[in-house]
């Protein structure tokens, strides 16, 4: 059976904000402990070779290659929109994957979940592409 399209959005939706609230409590963490002479720098994670299992897995290695791509690509001199392009093309197989994912083979949705998935990875790789510029982190 097919969950449906607005339960399955519901559900990525939820999956992204969680994301984001944890690299928002990252940030808040890092800003608090900058005055103390700590880095606005959050630890890249590893790259994994294991496959996302479901939709939630599959979010945070999308999650876990934007971080890496963009503390990578921040140091080119480029607009942080263009590196926001590199991190976007470095990261594709993981964004598509998310969209397949929560698709489960309904074209239409797929499409709609890989717009979606595009846009929230470009604002999560233009984050952290001037948080890795701002705290100078490698």
């Amino acid at each position: 059976m097919v969950a449906h399209p607005a339960r399955r959005f519901r559900t990525a939706l939820a999956a992204a904000m969680a994301l984001f609230a944890m690299g928002c409590s990252e940030l808040k963490t890092s800003m608090a402990e900058a005055g103390g002479g700590e880095s606005l720098c959050a630890p890249v994670p590893a790259p994994r070779n294991d496959q996302a299992a479901n939709a939630y897995q599959q979010a945070v290695q999308r999650d876990e290659c934007i971080h890496r791509w963009s503390y990578r690509f921040a140091k080119v001199p480029d607009s942080a929109e263009s590196v926001v392009g590199a991190v976007i093309g470095a990261c594709r197989a993981q964004i598509d994957r998310s969209a397949t994912m929560l698709g489960e083979g309904d074209d239409a949705a797929e499409r709609f979940y890989l717009a979606e998935m595009e846009k929230a990875a470009k604002e999560r790789a233009l984050y952290r592409v001037i948080q890795a510029r701002a705290g100078n982190c490698s």
